[in-house]
């Protein structure tokens, strides 16, 4: 890609140009999003081609927006899910939907240095690292 490459020397350049930097920042993104619109929309509209699949594994690696990706993905005809690659897929999105934003976090106890036992729900409503 022709932007990257401008990228790459624009960072490497002794007097970097910030500006330029911004420039090419927003027109990769931009073609990152018609690229992925393109995939979304060729996965919709080949439910049964091989590609749809791996173009869905990598708009959810992407997107880890599972609202979006499941539906795709339960479009795929039954032959593409039931690959190696669909039923991984299958099992990351399923993941997704238990670890993703806002979800609850899996409950677990540990035990601290003063022997006492702590678990995730003992902080519910508060903020977790």
């Amino acid at each position: 890609m022709v932007q990257q490459s401008k990228r790459t020397d624009l960072y490497q350049a002794k007097n970097r140009d910030e500006s330029a930097l911004n420039q090419i920042g927003l027109e990769i993104d931009k073609i990152e999003t018609e690229r992925k619109k393109a995939q979304r929309n060729f996965i919709v509209n080949n439910p049964d081609n091989y590609f749809s699949l791996l173009a869905l594994q990598e708009v959810a690696g992407y997107d880890d927006n599972v609202v979006t990706t499941e539906p795709m993905f339960f479009n795929l005809s039954s032959r593409l899910r039931q690959t190696a690659i669909g039923k991984k897929l299958e099992a990351d999105i399923q993941l997704a939907k238990k670890l993703g934003i806002g979800q609850p976090a899996l409950d677990f106890a540990q035990v601290t240095p003063e022997g006492k036992e702590l678990k995730p729900s003992d902080f519910k409503g508060k903020y977790l690292l």
